[in-house]
């Protein structure tokens, strides 16, 4: 199972409300690129329950890199990312 299955299979399951469904597909977009993969898709979930202090040394790199490339990510979609 990757991230996109599991936000697929908890959508469906309406877990997730309407409005924060787009929001969360964009931080696990995030999440899969700070992991090395290019999309959820590709993203294993056993790479993603990694430890929590893991996953923010890794999402600071990721925004660090956007930066250097003169993408600029909102400080509201870091906080929800992390």
């Amino acid at each position: 199972m990757t991230l996109a299955d599991l936000m697929t299979d908890l959508t469906a399951r309406g877990a997730l409300t309407t409005n924060r469904v787009k929001d969360i597909r964009t931080s696990i977009k995030h999440l899969a690129l700070a992991f090395g993969y290019g999309s959820p898709d590709q993203c294993p979930l056993d790479v993603a329950w990694r430890d929590e202090a893991t996953w923010a040394e890794e999402l600071q790199a990721h925004f660090a890199t956007m930066e250097a490339q003169g993408r600029t990510l909102s400080l509201l979609s870091r906080r929800s990312t992390r």
